[in-house]
């Protein structure tokens, strides 16, 4: 309740998948160290907390070559501090930010 947790963003040319996390309590920024396979690096995704899970769903990079869109899903379990991307069944909602 009293962190806050930012994941990616885009910078120049240059998107990414950087966690941090604001302590509200102190007003300082860490890195957690976290296992599993992150979301690609991305931009203009959904991000929600979800109890101990943080869901990230979408987003989009630009580069020289073009933008890529994403329709993946990544859940973040902030207990253990590992990503994954569960098996989803149905049509997925197409690449969005």
């Amino acid at each position: 309740p009293h962190d806050a947790l930012l994941f990616g963003g885009h910078a120049e040319q240059h998107c990414s998948q950087d966690l941090f996390m604001l302590s509200l309590a102190t007003a300082s920024w860490s890195r957690p160290v976290v296992g599993g396979t992150p979301p690609a690096p991305t931009s203009g995704h959904v991000a929600v907390g979800v109890g101990e899970s943080l869901v990230v769903f979408g987003g989009y990079c630009h580069t020289r070559a073009g933008t890529q869109f994403w329709n993946t899903l990544h859940i973040l379990s902030v207990d253990c501090w590992v990503w994954t991307r569960p098996q989803m069944t149905g049509p997925n909602p197409q690449g969005c930010s």
